[in-house]
């Protein structure tokens, strides 16, 4: 090979380099910048301000009776609730009723840990009766391990349709947890930002159809779960058990106080109890 091929050669070679490179650096580039940019606009995030908009409530006005806890200020009264779903068993609404409970979280459907597989609670629609024959006001939820926006908007579209048949009081909510007995959930795999991406897609998804939302999270649960900015605009039902009063100083309208309660009508098993915190003006 003579010095000037060699040359040429030696020159087409790293010109050819440095568009590899180039090119590499700016897929990359794309990659990233189309993931955030569909981050913002397939989940609609809006990121608030902080300080974060705190709750005013007045814990010495708490009243713990039994398995029972109420709430009364000058701003607020209180109702008492359960959440329910197969976990329950079959479900005597009219004693539920009887027993002074005015309000159900219904679960309609759920997704697994590991595997993702999306399936239907077997007695949400026996649930959804019984609440709404005995004058109960009733809420659904989606107990949620999404990690694609398709698989979120696949729980809302759910929860919608389940909703269309029954009357609903309350919120559809969104339910993701991290762990649950020592398993981990496949959420753990993706970022807390990109969880707030499920939650917000299921919301604006659900809200769209004319429902009102929430979502569900425990103390140390929101912690880590979400990237609270984003999700504040939104109510929140808050879980936090064995304490006298709730921990979390930013805004919640339910507080989930119990896992373990006991009520007339559902015979052979605990339940979770609730409050709802409802505005006198």
């Amino acid at each position: 090979m003579t010095k000037r091929k060699r040359r040429k050669l030696q020159k087409n070679i790293i010109i050819g380099t440095a568009v590899i490179a180039a090119m590499i650096v700016c897929s990359a580039s794309f990659v990233s910048c189309t993931r955030s940019r569909l981050l913002k606009e397939q989940s609609q995030l809006i990121a608030f301000e902080y300080p974060y908009p705190t709750n005013n409530y007045q814990w010495d006005h708490l009243q713990i009776k039994g398995d029972y806890v109420s709430y009364e200020d000058e701003n607020y009264t209180s109702q008492q609730g359960v959440d329910v779903s197969v976990h329950q068993g079959t479900i005597d609404w009219k004693k539920v009723a009887g027993a002074g409970i005015e309000f159900a979280f219904i679960r309609t459907a759920y997704r697994g840990y590991g595997t993702g597989d999306f399936y239907s609670d077997d007695q949400f629609e026996a649930n959804m009766k019984g609440a709404n024959e005995n004058g109960i006001d009733a809420g659904i939820y989606v107990f949620s391990q999404a990690i694609t926006v398709a698989e979120a908007a696949e729980e809302a579209d759910y929860a919608i349709q389940s909703a269309k048949n029954y009357k609903i009081d309350l919120p559809i909510v969104f339910d993701m947890e991290g762990s649950i007995d020592g398993e981990e959930g496949r959420v753990m795999t993706i970022s807390s930002e990109e969880r707030s991406q499920m939650a917000v897609t299921f919301m604006n998804r659900v809200k769209a159809a004319g429902y009102d939302v929430m979502y569900y999270g425990s103390t140390s649960l929101l912690e880590n779960m979400f990237d609270l900015q984003y999700v504040q605009e939104y109510p929140l039902w808050l879980a936090e058990y064995d304490v006298y009063y709730p921990n979390y100083p930013y805004q919640f309208a339910y507080w989930q106080y119990s896992s373990t309660a006991q009520v007339p009508g559902i015979d052979g098993n605990t339940t979770d109890m609730d409050i709802r915190f409802v505005p006198k003006n």
